[in-house]
């Protein structure tokens, strides 16, 4: 499924050690052996025994995975793609068959290649019919004010000698139903990202996000959106709030997280928060 796959936001998905390694090295950092290729992957959660499932990069390069392609019990499912990447080459990781009985979520599925393998993408599986919520809320109006401002991804990414960092998403009020997307990196100076921080690299804008629909449960809201890249590209993601976390998560079109509550399923795994983010 398409990422943003929101997770290089987000879901976002995405977003991490990729994205803020892709912004140190335009800044001067990175090994610029241009004969050099690597190669994307990450690991899959849940999926079920006699099921299995499709996933592709870029449109093209594909995987196919069942349960019995774990190396050894207790090991997680993990995957790699056959096509090697150069450095600065972007990917975008999404599903193209999903297991029947059940819908996978792609995390951490869009980057830029930066100098090194990729192995963070994070594919969730869970039953397909969700837990509905305690109760029938209003249905929320469409509006992006909940998920404007600054955002620090809950993920501390090593930066070198003592320093570390988050990635910084900036969400921006086009309209009512619109938000332009902007990331960068913000640094401490220190090897756990505590304390207060500073911007890095300013925020650089990586497209715009229109929201068609609003959802919600008693305790997240949720909206259903296209993300239009600046390189043209266009994904389907959700971007949900839960008290002061925001995730993103890729979706399909049409939608393969049909209900507030499904998204509240998938925002409560615990292999998605580290990609989500705190607003500043």
């Amino acid at each position: 499924m398409p990422t943003p796959s929101f997770s290089k936001l987000l879901c976002l998905t995405r977003v991490g050690t990729a994205a803020l390694l892709a912004i140190l090295s335009a800044c001067g950092g990175g090994d610029n052996d241009a004969d050099a290729t690597y190669q994307v992957g990450g690991q899959v959660s849940g999926l079920a025994s006699a099921t299995s499932l499709g996933l592709q990069n870029n449109g093209g390069d594909t995987v196919t995975l069942t349960p019995g392609d774990i190396v050894a019990p207790g090991l997680p499912l993990r995957f790699v793609f056959s096509q090697r990447l150069a450095s600065g080459s972007s990917y975008q990781v999404t599903v193209s068959t999903q297991p029947a009985g059940q819908t996978c979520v792609v995390a951490q599925g869009t980057g830029t290649i930066a100098s090194a393998d990729i192995d963070s993408v994070r594919v969730d599986c869970r039953p397909s019919t969700g837990t509905p919520p305690g109760g029938t809320p209003p249905a929320p109006m469409l509006d992006v004010a909940n998920v404007t401002g600054d955002w620090l991804q809950h993920q501390c990414v090593p930066l070198g000698a003592g320093v570390s960092g988050r990635a910084l998403v900036r969400a921006t009020r086009l309209s009512d139903t619109s938000v332009s997307f902007a990331q960068g990196v913000w640094q401490y100076p220190n090897s756990s990202c505590s304390g207060t921080g500073s911007v890095l690299a300013p925020a650089t804008v990586l497209g715009t996000v229109v929201f068609r629909d609003a959802k919600a449960t008693s305790t997240l809201s949720a909206l259903w959106g296209r993300w239009d890249t600046i390189t043209g590209t266009t994904s389907y993601v959700v971007w949900a709030r839960k008290d002061s976390r925001l995730c993103v998560l890729g979706d399909e079109n049409p939608t393969i997280l049909p209900s507030a509550a499904v998204v509240e399923d998938f925002f409560d795994l615990p292999g998605q928060q580290p990609s989500c983010y705190t607003q500043r």
